[in-house]
């Protein structure tokens, strides 16, 4: 079967890692932040024996974009599944990773193993099921932790599977938030924990992103339109930031 049969809508597929190729930032972000840019090492990995867990909401389990991904799901909720329209958010974060380049969309690491912990709700969530959720993804020895949420109080309870976590050797990354002139949200707040910034294609961070006291990492803050996946802020920014770290972090481990 040929390539336009299988695809007749898009061809060829999406590869997210365009997101960072096209990520020409003109200027040098504040001391102490990373920008997050694509270089030709990149090329070519696709996050095989990377282990990464997303905290997100509720998804669309049968996209064909995941077909044949390795995902991993577990609901911390206790609730019933969210409307089609609440899932957007956790579908396209988990296509941004893995997605498998069969339909649309191939994400920035196709072969690394996912898990999805839902940990969000229609009406938001709560500290104890982030906190579960995060203690799973220890006893399961996730290499990396996405947090494409936040909250503005400081929980104990999370704060406490954090810092297990970091020293098991695991990694956090969190959206700072879109709240800004706001402080940054918590978990991003946490001293161990990787605070995401979300910036346009120029480099210079959204209005909207939350900046202080600090960011550790700025990346691209917006999606593919084109391919489907809607999106601008710092969650986008998190979870592709968490991909290209996680794709180093397998080169490094080879």
């Amino acid at each position: 079967m040929n390539v336009s049969a299988r695809r007749p809508w898009l061809e060829p597929c999406f590869d997210v890692l365009e997101i960072f190729r096209g990520f020409r930032p003109e200027w040098a972000p504040e001391t102490g932040t990373d920008l997050l840019t694509w270089t030709a090492e990149d090329e070519g990995r696709e996050g095989a024996g990377i282990r990464i867990a997303l905290l997100d909401g509720d998804a669309l389990c049968a996209d064909p974009e995941l077909s044949g991904a390795s995902v991993i799901r577990e609901d911390f909720t206790g609730d019933g599944g969210d409307s089609a329209a609440a899932q957007e958010h956790a579908t396209r974060d988990l296509k941004l990773l893995v997605g498998q380049g069969r339909a649309r969309v191939r994400g920035i690491v196709p072969r690394a193993e996912l898990l999805h912990a839902r940990v969000l709700t229609e009406e938001g969530g709560e500290g104890r099921a982030v906190a579960a959720a995060i203690r799973w993804a220890r006893a399961q020895r996730a290499a990396i932790v996405a947090l494409p949420l936040g909250m503005e109080d400081w929980s104990e309870q999370i704060a406490g599977e954090i810092d297990r976590g970091l020293a098991a050797g695991m990694c956090f990354i969190a959206a700072a938030g879109n709240g800004a002139p706001r402080p940054i949200d918590f978990p991003a707040r946490h001293p161990g924990v990787l605070a995401v910034g979300g910036a346009d294609q120029r480099g210079a961070l959204l209005p909207s992103c939350c900046r202080s006291p600090r960011l550790d990492v700025i990346a691209p803050g917006y999606a593919a339109p084109e391919a489907g996946l809607l999106g601008r802020g710092s969650s986008v920014a998190c979870v592709l930031a968490a991909g290209l770290l996680a794709l180093r972090r397998g080169r490094c481990a080879r």
